[in-house]
């Protein structure tokens, strides 16, 4: 046994020399940087956090501003294409996982991303990120997202494609993608009542939406309607949502989201564990609450859903879930540049109709060796849980980088 923590300390040593190594020379940085000569953290507080910068970037179709057609080649007076390739790639390593119920894991190779986004042509975006992620010990590649969107004007922008639900969101409450830690929060995490075909927040789903800002840029919205989590077909079952943000300050905004949908029985769902096996039709919704605040180098984050399912089976009923979490991240500058990124996170979330309760916390210390290439350590434990459920804890390392 020591022996064999003594090998995971010198592969984690390792890793991290190597790392160290790479980015003392490393001049490349993701392709939306290297288009308009900046850097990451022009849009990002923290890699892959955005701030305000990199909200308007991503509304206005990964661009500056609705017109602006920088790096393109023109074609006609309508048709513009980037004179480069918009591609990046990322890696994440995982080279120690340790729960406290036995389980270890050596992820050293975890997840493998190619990532292409921007202007097709003027009023047209698209993004596409490819992922290779060990599941069930094996490598599966698979689309994660496919958006392609229509940039009209401010108020009006119309998306299409599969990816995680409010994909169009630049907001960071219920984006799991752009999340700092290898946990993830309870909001996007959870299941619930298993009525949105057995899946979670996160999961990517068919949908089309509209987005924009209105009332002076304050209040950002979208509406939206697609399939339901795991779909890639959307056949029958739906799920309509909206959701609404509003920039109390241009770093404080208060928001919310809501969503219903529906599961037919006997619809096939792509092998989810919903209604497609079910005895009766199962409808859902959810409804939340959220905050985004930045105070100098602080952001405090929070958010809370509650959840209704219908429950599956002969007896009709629905079950009811709450679920929430607040996080608190500082990041540390040294020339410009983001440095070491504590993260403290608390979760909270029901089951079981809300008879049964779990608390987390999650710490973890971030450091940046170039704005683009990451490492951390992590440390979550569940300390409060249900008579009969355990708490376990998680301790993990990881490093992560972009090009």
């Amino acid at each position: 046994m020591i022996i064999l923590k003594n090998k995971r300390l010198l592969v984690t040593a390792g890793l991290m020399s190597v790392l160290m190594a790479v980015s003392t020379a490393a001049n490349a940085i993701p392709a939306f940087a290297r288009k308009y000569q900046t850097t990451c953290n022009t849009c990002h507080t923290a890699y892959p956090k955005l701030n305000a910068t990199g909200r308007n970037f991503k509304e206005q179709g990964y661009a500056m501003s609705r017109d602006d057609v920088k790096g393109m080649e023109k074609i006609s007076d309508y048709l513009n294409w980037d004179e480069y390739i918009p591609l990046s790639g990322a890696i994440v390593l995982r080279p120690y996982d340790h729960e406290s119920s036995g389980n270890s894991e050596l992820r050293v190779l975890h997840e493998v991303e190619i990532l292409s986004g921007g202007r097709a042509y003027k009023d047209v975006a698209t993004w596409f990120e490819i992922e290779a992620e060990d599941d069930e010990d094996e490598f599966n590649m698979a689309l994660r997202s496919g958006f392609v969107t229509y940039v009209y004007n401010q108020a009006l922008n119309f998306q299409g494609g599969y990816g995680g639900m409010l994909f169009a969101d630049p907001y960071d409450t219920y984006a799991d993608m752009r999340r700092l830690t290898a946990s993830h929060n309870p909001i996007t995490n959870l299941r619930f009542g298993e009525a949105d075909n057995g899946g979670r927040f996160r999961d990517s789903r068919q949908q089309v939406s509209l987005y924009g800002r209105v009332l002076k840029d304050k209040f950002f919205y979208i509406l939206g309607y697609g399939g339901l989590a795991s779909d890639t077909v959307a056949d029958k079952s739906r799920s309509y949502y909206g959701r609404l943000a509003f920039d109390i300050m241009p770093d404080i905004e208060i928001g919310g989201i809501a969503i219903s949908g529906s599961c037919e029985v006997g619809t096939d769902n792509n092998g989810g564990a919903g209604c497609g096996a079910g005895v009766k039709d199962r409808d859902f919704t959810r409804y939340g609450i959220d905050t985004q605040m930045d105070i100098n180098d602080l952001r405090i984050t929070g958010t809370y859903v509650n959840a209704t399912d219908d429950v599956d089976g002969a007896a009709s009923g629905d079950e009811s879930n709450a679920a929430w979490y607040l996080a608190g991240i500082y990041s540390m500058h040294k020339s410009g540049r983001t440095t070491w990124v504590p993260l403290l996170r608390l979760d909270g979330y029901e089951e079981n109709d809300g008879k049964d309760s779990y608390s987390s916390a999650t710490v973890n210390i971030g450091y940046y060796f170039t704005q683009n290439i990451k490492g951390f350590i992590e440390y979550s434990n569940v300390y409060d849980a249900p008579t009969g459920a355990d708490e376990i804890s998680r301790s993990t390392v990881q490093f992560e980088a972009a090009f």
